[in-house]
């Protein structure tokens, strides 16, 4: 039988690994509304002056909140415009697909919209440091 005290230390250090697990997990609580209830915009930009290699934006807002975004890195083929490699935030994180199919990378836990607008950030910079490399 579990005395009272001991059965508030078990509770306690359940929440205690339970907290910790969720402090150390790349996956974040934030979950973006549905996207038929945000407003979509997508755009491109020209990495190169040939125009052979660019990047597509498309973000999801919810007023003036950046609720979703992907951002596909994209180069010019004989059958049009094929995606190397994105970035995507879902299922609480942002992160980078590169294009030889490994795992994706992890770059930054998403617990509140406003970590999706920083998340963007990241990514926008990263992507344009990966165009930088595929250009050449």
């Amino acid at each position: 039988m579990i005395r009272r005290e001991q059965q508030g230390r078990q509770e306690l250090r359940k929440a205690q690994r339970t907290a910790a697990a969720e402090i150390a997990s790349e996956r974040g609580s934030y979950r973006p509304p549905r996207r038929n209830a945000c407003r979509e915009r997508s755009w491109e930009s020209a990495a190169d002056d040939a125009n052979t290699v660019r990047l597509e934006n498309r973000t999801w807002h919810l007023g003036k909140h950046l609720t979703e975004f992907v951002i596909n890195a994209q180069v010019l083929t004989a059958e049009g415009w094929r995606t190397i490699e994105y970035v995507d935030c879902c299922h609480g994180s942002c992160h980078h697909h590169p294009q030889n199919g490994a795992d994706p990378r992890h770059i930054a836990r998403l617990d509140a919209i406003q970590d999706v607008t920083e998340a963007f950030r990241l990514a926008q910079d990263l992507m344009y440091e990966r165009l930088r490399i595929i250009r050449r």
